[in-house]
């Protein structure tokens, strides 16, 4: 299974990275490479959240539409649906206990931080995960013919709006030595996007994150639209494989159900523990349990900061930046 797991996880990791920019239906003056790019940048800032969907090429949408509509066929309506459950249980656990987990973690706050800011990253978390577990995209009869336009609309603006506000990721970005910035609006707005070169269907961009670093983007023009030339190049095999791989899943995953089921009711068993704790000790037997230390968790995270000297895009229309304005 590791060919399709591999598939998967590279769209969605592409859907995302598209999902989180922007632009309208309008198609007539096209942008530059560079002014794409920093549309990208400029609408994630604005929360508009249907970047991905309408700035895509024509043919990858349908690709990627027609993809999740055969997951929806393929996959184990009931591993599926039941894996969306958990995520949402795990989304409302950190948004009623982070009191206790707060507290679980009082001596070990990222420095400058709070208890209350720390509270409402927690969540601001929880509410991501459950927003994410209530989509369309989390249950296999609507994912059968879903469109991923609506799914941006309808929750895309949201999720994006959270992780724009959430106090931990800009408490880090804050907090960053290389990135002058108080949060992640602001880093957003200190990348510095100039053309390398640009001749028809080719373009080199360079891209100067909020931390300084410098990095060179090629792209490639797909049906009128900008694209990061390694995802250009391989978007159509990599839809394929992943296609071959869901051809074949009806009587891999049949075989793993059994297995599944077992684990989820495990991670059922472990949140509901953590839905009953009254006090700090209950949480940690319940994290004990599953061997899993929030503090380490925690300081990954805060390694994690974003900036933003990297961006996959398409293009987008001046017409379409003046409609934002």
């Amino acid at each position: 299974m590791k060919s399709l797991n591999d598939s998967c996880s590279y769209f969605f990791l592409v859907f995302f990275v598209f999902f989180i920019s922007c632009s309208k239906d309008h198609q007539e003056k096209k942008l530059s490479s560079t002014e794409s790019v920093k549309h990208v940048l400029d609408s994630i800032a604005n929360e508009d959240s249907v970047a991905l969907w309408r700035s895509l090429p024509q043919s990858y949408r349908s690709d990627i539409n027609n993809l999740m509509h055969l997951m929806g066929e393929k996959m184990s309506p009931q591993v599926w649906d039941d894996s969306f459950t958990l995520v949402n249980r795990a989304g409302k656990v950190l948004q009623n206990k982070k009191a206790l987990f707060v507290e679980m973690m009082e001596t070990n706050l990222p420095s400058g931080m709070n208890k209350e800011q720390m509270e409402k990253s927690l969540q601001n978390f929880g509410e991501i995960l459950s927003a994410i577990a209530t989509s369309e995209v989390a249950k296999i009869e609507t994912l059968k013919t879903i469109d991923l336009k609506n799914v941006a609309e309808s929750s895309g603006k949201k999720i994006l709006n959270l992780i724009l506000n959430n106090d931990f990721i800009n408490h880090a970005i804050s907090q960053s030595p290389e990135i002058k910035a108080k949060n992640l609006k602001e880093a957003l707005s200190q990348v510095k996007v100039e053309a390398v070169s640009e001749n028809g269907n080719t373009a080199i961009v360079k891209v100067t994150g909020a931390d300084g670093v410098v990095k060179e983007n090629e792209l490639l023009k797909v049906e009128d639209k900008w694209v990061e030339k390694q995802i250009a190049e391989s978007f159509k095999s990599e839809i394929a494989k992943a296609r071959e791989e869901l051809e074949k899943i009806s009587t891999t995953f049949k075989d793993n159900d059994a297995r599944v089921s077992m684990v989820h009711v495990l991670v059922h068993g472990f949140l509901t523990s953590l839905e009953n704790a009254k006090s700090v000790d209950d949480v940690k037997k319940s994290l004990d349990t599953m061997n899993i230390n929030p503090l380490l968790i925690m300081a990954t995270l805060s390694k994690m900061t974003p900036t933003f000297n990297q961006t996959t895009t398409t293009s987008t229309s001046k017409e379409e930046i003046d409609n934002n304005k």
